[in-house]
């Protein structure tokens, strides 16, 4: 490998690291864990989200809501009921309780969550299959 080469190489790699220690910076900042179920079919949405916060977030700079619809059609995701209003609801720092009024009567449910703090953003879909009581 020749000298210019071997430069146009570490100057490419380089540039990798550094945009991926940016990435990883904002990514870092929140981690959303696994949505934990607590409701049955024909019961309203009752379940929980675990987070974890890093960089200053907090319940009162941390806005939790669903995804509009223009995210939808980026991810390729069918947008829920027009009917369905979901209520995100973080109690503490690391707990979210996402629940509905109304009954979900489809066994499959998929939504986009949108999770939006003062330096970023960060959209996770989640899909929950309810079972029978």
């Amino acid at each position: 490998m020749n000298i210019t080469n071997r430069i146009r190489y570490r100057l490419r790699a380089f540039t990798i690291a550094a945009s991926m220690a940016l990435l990883s910076g904002q990514l870092s900042a929140l981690e959303v864990g696994k949505l934990r179920l607590l409701s049955y079919l024909g019961d309203p949405l009752n379940a929980e989200l675990e987070l974890k916060t890093h960089d200053g977030i907090n319940g009162e700079n941390l806005i939790i809501k669903l995804a509009p619809a223009e995210i939808y059609r980026k991810m390729g995701a069918d947008a829920p009921p027009l009917s369905l209003t979901v209520r995100f609801n973080l109690t503490g720092e690391n707990l979210v309780k996402i629940t509905t009024a109304d009954a979900i009567k489809e066994p499959y449910l998929s939504f986009i969550v949108q999770f939006r703090w003062p330096k970023g953003e960060l959209y996770k879909e989640f899909s929950v299959l309810l079972d029978p009581q």
